[in-house]
This record gives structure tokens, C-alpha cells and sequence, in this order.
């Protein structure tokens, strides 16, 4: 329910009541919560993985996981990825991402030769639907060219195009009076 507010000019502005904040809020920390959760299990299947201790990882696998990769198969699968990239060194960073019906969470981990990215599918019981190794994606952090002069512009993120199609963007918008390069002139 929006409660009507008349300013002084005598305009009408809608304003949420604070139940609606307070919900909203709730509803933040709430998944905040369960993905924290769900990096915690993920990191603790991992750590399975690591002690060797396949028959409880197995335990944790849906039906199809445990006829698809049954122990012999997981411990031969975890040797054979230790063969390509060297010892474990440790797990880095995690994040979650849903994929339907599905919480996959992704962690980066370190090894000796190389760093993964491996993905623990949890279905909607929380047991391990899947497990993906795949190489880690590589954080590219910008670092504008030294000639850049970061007061000479304003950038605003835009939306070209609507639904399907929409194609995000960012404007970049030269400060002050001109004129700019392909600007006409009076």
C-alpha cells in the first residue's frame, strides 16, 4: 500500500511505507545468506575431494551423479585431474550462479600447474548434481592508459534497443563547453 504525500507545490509523490524497505531488506540478506550457504558447501565438497574421501562425496550425490560417478569413477576422475594440473595448493575465490533449477557454485582453485574453476551443481535437496573442472576464467582488471584524464569526461550506462535485443552500453560524455572533435562549429 503507497501512502499519497502533497508537497508544497501541491504535486502528489508516492512514497513506500517502511514495511516495504524492511521486506526488501530481508529479502537481501536472506539470499546473501543462502549463497554463503551454498559457497560453504561447495568448498566443503571440494575439501572432500582433496582427503580423498570419495565414499562421503558420493553420499552427497543425487541418484543420477551416483550411477554416473560412482567412487571408483570420482577418485579416478580427482587422479586424473591431478595428473594435468599438479597437487591441490588451495581454494581462492567463489561465486554462485543459478542455472534453472539449479545453485552452481564455482570455485577457483590453485594447483601446482595451473588454476581451476570447479563447479559443484547442487540440485533443489542440496544434494551434488554435478562437477565441472574447467580452466579458472581470468579476472581482467582495466587499468586506463596514463594519458587518460579521468575529470575530462562523464560516462553514463545506457540501454540501446528493448528486450531480446537490448544492448547495454556505456556513454562517454566529454565535461565542459566544447567544441569536440566532430562537434559542428558555429
Amino acid at each position: 500500500m503507497r501512502k499519497k504525500i502533497i508537497s508544497k507545490g501541491g504535486h502528489r509523490k508516492a512514497q513506500k511505507p517502511p514495511g516495504f524497505v524492511i521486506a526488501v531488506l530481508l529479502v537481501l540478506v536472506t539470499v546473501g545468506h543462502a549463497q554463503d550457504e551454498f559457497i560453504a558447501d561447495g568448498r566443503a565438497f571440494i575439501d572432500l575431494l582433496v582427503n580423498k574421501k570419495f565414499a562421503t562425496a558420493v553420499e552427497q550425490f543425487d541418484n543420477t551423479m551416483k550411477t554416473a560417478l560412482p567412487e571408483p569413477k570420482l577418485q579416478e576422475t580427482w587422479t586424473s585431474v591431478l595428473t594435468q594440473v599438479g597437487p591441490f595448493k588451495q581454494a581462492g575465490s567463489a561465486r554462485v550462479e543459478t542455472r534453472g533449477a539449479f545453485t552452481v557454485v564455482i570455485v577457483t582453485c590453485d594447483f601446482q600447474k595451473a588454476a581451476l574453476d570447479v563447479s559443484v551443481v547442487f540440485d533443489q535437496q542440496k544434494r551434488v548434481a554435478g562437477l565441472f573442472f574447467a580452466p579458472a576464467k581470468k579476472a581482467f582488471a582495466y587499468a586506463p592508459p596514463a594519458y587518460v584524464k579521468p575529470d575530462a569526461f562523464r560516462e553514463k550506462e545506457t540501454t540501446v534497443g528493448t528486450g531480446e535485443w537490448a544492448l547495454p552500453g556505456t556513454l562517454t560524455i566529454p565535461v565542459g563547453a566544447g567544441p569536440w572533435l566532430g562537434s559542428k562549429r558555429s
